[in-house]
C-alpha cells in the first residue's frame, strides 16, 4: 500500500461554546459525522485547500492584517443535500445572513489563494479525473484548489451523513437549535498533515500541526 501525505489548511468560523457544545454533544451521542475526522467541532468552513508546509505562518500574518468586521447571524433550518461525491445525503444547518458569510469567503479566498502556490489536493485531482466534478467545479479546483468557491460556496454547519430512512429522526433531534443567534467575531486557522491511501484517497490518518485564532 502506497501512502500519500499532504498539508491541508482550513479557515473556519467556530460556533460559540454556548451553542457549539450542545450540538457537538448530540453529534457524538448520535454518531453523526461527515468524514473520518470525528473531532470536527461545529463550524462554518470559509476556505480549505492543500498548501505548502511553510505557508501557515505567513498566511496567518496576512490574515491578521485584514480589516475584518464582526457580524450577527442565526442558525437556520436543518436541511439535506445529495452530491455526486457522496453515497449518502448529508445533513446541515443553514445560516442566516449568508451575504455576510459570502463577502467574508471572497476576501479570504482571494487573500489565501496565493499562499497555496498552485497546489491541489490529490482527492480533488482524482475527482476531476473520474468525472465527479462539473465544469465549474473543475475551474474552481484549478484556480482555487477547491470546488467549494464563489458560486459553489454554501455557508453551513455540517452535521453528517445518514441513510434516507434516518433523516427524519435526526431532524427532529437537532431542530431545537434552529434560530439560535451567534456572533461571528473571528476565525480559526488549522494546518493538518493528511495521510491517504494512494489507491482510493481515503483518509488513513489526520494530524493537526498548527492551529491559531484570528480575531476580527
Amino acid at each position: 500500500m502506497i501512502l500519500k501525505k499532504e498539508i491541508h489548511i482550513s479557515i473556519k468560523v467556530i460556533l460559540p461554546k454556548s451553542i457549539g457544545d450542545k450540538i457537538w454533544k448530540l453529534q457524538k451521542k448520535s454518531g453523526l459525522f461527515y468524514n473520518p475526522d470525528k473531532e470536527s467541532y461545529p463550524h462554518i468552513t470559509i476556505y480549505a485547500s492543500r498548501f505548502p508546509k511553510d505557508a501557515f505562518t505567513p498566511l496567518c500574518k496576512r490574515l491578521r492584517s485584514l480589516k475584518l468586521q464582526s457580524f450577527q447571524s442565526r442558525i437556520g433550518k436543518i436541511k439535506t443535500r445529495k452530491e455526486k461525491i457522496n453515497e449518502k445525503p448529508f445533513l446541515y444547518f443553514d445560516v442566516e445572513n449568508p451575504a455576510k458569510f459570502y463577502a467574508l469567503h471572497v476576501v479570504i479566498l482571494n487573500t489565501a489563494n496565493s499562499f497555496r502556490r498552485g497546489l491541489i489536493g490529490g482527492l480533488d485531482l482524482q475527482r476531476v479525473r473520474n468525472g465527479k466534478y462539473s465544469n465549474r467545479e473543475k475551474l474552481y479546483v484549478n484556480k482555487y484548489g477547491t470546488n467549494r468557491a464563489l458560486k459553489n460556496f454554501l455557508p453551513h454547519i455540517t452535521l453528517g451523513k445518514r441513510d434516507k430512512s434516518e433523516i427524519s429522526g435526526i431532524k427532529k433531534v437537532f431542530k431545537l437549535f434552529e434560530k439560535s443567534p451567534f456572533k461571528v467575531e473571528g476565525m480559526v486557522v488549522k494546518s493538518k498533515l493528511v495521510e491517504y491511501k494512494s489507491a482510493d484517497y481515503k483518509i488513513r490518518e489526520s494530524k493537526v500541526l498548527y492551529e491559531t485564532k484570528i480575531d476580527f
